[in-house]
């Protein structure tokens, strides 16, 4: 009698375990299947005033997007932009300053920077420095969403490293991946 109670049981359990094993193995592979091109980051809405009529549009802005936004010119053109643009601050030199600075900027559908934050500062006016340049930048080639151009957040990191009690130069190294710390 006990072992025709523990067969149904362990049918059941099997049953159970067969349907939520099903389930589990379709909630995964509907997942993977939709791939993600845009991520909505933040919605904002704008209102435009035409005459009489009020028109409420949605502007959102993504953060990552294929393809992303790109310096005129490609990565080699931005890293030669940053040596010849960021001055190493006398105040960060005198007091041995040294680290990364990361900055977040949203690029407009037009290729401008705005909305530029600092995201993690090391102080000695190289945060001050590293928002000047960014606000300072050339109009990037946008970033794309369905054959359309849209509002990007970038985030960039800024390396302030002395060498010796000396503050560094940028070297043009096309393949070195981020920019590298600055030299006097």
């Amino acid at each position: 009698m006990s072992k025709l109670r523990t067969k149904k049981t362990a049918m059941l359990k099997m049953v159970f375990t067969a349907h939520l094993a099903i389930i589990l193995a379709l909630v995964i592979s509907i997942s993977i299947s939709e791939k993600v091109i845009a991520q909505e980051v933040d919605k904002e809405k704008t209102i435009q005033v035409s005459g009489s009529e009020n028109i409420v549009q949605e502007d959102s802005i993504y953060k990552v997007l294929d393809p992303m936004p790109g310096f005129p010119r490609g990565e080699d053109a931005r890293i030669k932009f940053l040596a010849k643009n960021m001055k190493y601050p006398e105040k960060a030199i005198k007091e041995g300053i040294q680290g990364r600075v990361f900055v977040s900027f949203v690029i407009e559908k037009n290729g401008e920077t705005s909305n530029i934050k600092l995201l993690r500062g090391i102080g000695g006016g190289c945060d001050e420095e590293a928002m000047r340049v960014v606000s300072i930048m050339p109009r990037w080639e946008p970033g794309l969403h369905e054959g359309k151009p849209v509002r990007v957040q970038f985030n960039m990191p800024f390396s302030f490293k002395l060498d010796n009690g000396e503050k560094n130069t940028i070297e043009d190294k096309s393949n070195s991946g981020p920019p590298p710390p600055y030299k006097k």
